[in-house]
């Protein structure tokens, strides 16, 4: 892959994980804060907010290990969205412990 292509790739990813944010953020926060589900999911472990983004994002990458193990083909889209949920989750694990360094 040429840097262009590459730096074009990146680009249009960042674009679709905004948006896919966007999306998300009506579903899984309540009021002005966009890490609540984070939040009381911790509250209900009883362990802090980083610690139960954790566990959610393992979800992921499990399944994304076994997408590279695995012989069968998979679609574009698929990894597309298997990617960008890990992508995301490391965007709220930054703003969750930007919330905590305040």
């Amino acid at each position: 892959m040429r840097p262009q292509e590459f730096v074009e790739m990146v680009r249009r990813r960042q674009e679709s994980c905004l948006a896919l944010l966007e999306e998300k953020a009506l579903e899984y926060s309540s009021g002005d804060d966009r890490l609540s589900n984070f939040k009381r999911a911790g509250a209900v472990l009883g362990v802090k907010p980083t610690q139960a983004l954790m566990g959610m994002l393992v979800k992921h990458w499990v399944s994304i290990a076994e997408m590279v193990q695995s012989d069968q083909p998979y679609s574009p889209e698929k990894w597309a969205e298997k990617i960008e949920d890990a992508i995301n989750y490391m965007y709220l694990l930054e703003a969750l412990v930007e919330e905590e360094q305040v």
